[in-house]
């Protein structure tokens, strides 16, 4: 419609990970073309500085933040700079995660102990800190809040030879549906866009040709990274939303499939 306010028009919103090539610097765009105020949160300060400049020279405001999520202390300190930044926070977007640029396909009786942690680490537990931050922010500004995770497929089916991947997720959507139900009185959600394959640069450099994956879904195709867009600030609309999935899983087709 002509004339009608961006989505997100004002919204104040934290992508952790939004300096990523792939789905976080997706997100990142995406929210801060739907009228957010972003702040970008990556590993690598320098790509952050990046997609903040991209960003502001498109005419949005986005400020550049360096965290480590296997680092608590990060998550506090980012979550404070982002309310000192954006002057209060609405949404926060986790995106980092994966399981096989950070340990070998292995099977179960071998994984080890500290392959198990780090997975759970880099795919829940960091979450689960950013939630808790969130969610002392929201009821402190007394507005309510958005939180949205990006999860994976692998949460609600088998993940052989990366079990911690699979249980991790798996975990990941209970957190939302835990964290919806007793926060919903307040105002504040969360909810978990389950992925399939996404064609970025990381999944690429692991599956050249895309290994043979088109050939195992429906539309014969991944879906590309620019669909998060969509997906990552539509979840994160306003917090008054009574917009509450826990789960949208994400799959290659002509039109996104969403279901609970």
């Amino acid at each position: 419609m002509s004339g009608a306010q961006p989505l997100l028009q004002g919204s104040r919103v934290l992508v952790v990970g939004g300096g990523g090539v792939g789905n976080g610097r997706g997100i990142a765009f995406g929210v801060a073309a739907a009228g957010a105020r972003v702040a970008v949160a990556d590993l690598d300060v320098d790509r952050a500085r990046d997609v903040a400049q991209k960003i502001t020279e498109r005419g949005g405001e986005a400020h550049p933040l360096r965290c480590n999520v296997l680092v608590p202390e990060d998550v506090e300190r980012v979550t404070a700079e982002t309310v000192d930044a954006l002057g209060g926070l609405d949404s926060v977007v986790t995106v980092v995660g994966g399981y096989s640029l950070f340990a070998p396909w292995t099977p179960v009786a071998q994984v080890t102990d500290d392959q198990w942690s780090l997975i759970m680490d880099l795919n829940l537990t960091y979450v689960f800190r950013f939630v808790r931050a969130a969610v002392k922010v929201f009821d402190a500004q007394g507005t309510g809040g958005s939180i949205v995770a990006v999860g994976s497929i692998s949460g609600s089916v088998s993940s052989p030879y990366a079990p911690a991947y699979g249980a991790a997720k798996a975990g990941l959507a209970n957190l939302a549906k835990s964290v919806s139900v007793e926060c919903a009185a307040r105002g504040i959600r969360m909810n978990v866009v389950s992925c399939g394959v996404i064609a970025t640069e990381a999944q690429r450099a692991n599956f050249p040709n895309e290994g043979g994956i088109p050939q195992r879904v429906p539309a014969g195709r991944v879906v590309e990274h620019e669909h998060q867009q969509t997906s990552g600030r539509r979840e994160a609309r306003e917090p008054q939303s009574d917009r509450c999935r826990c789960r949208l899983h994400f799959e290659p087709g002509p039109n996104t499939r969403r279901y609970t």
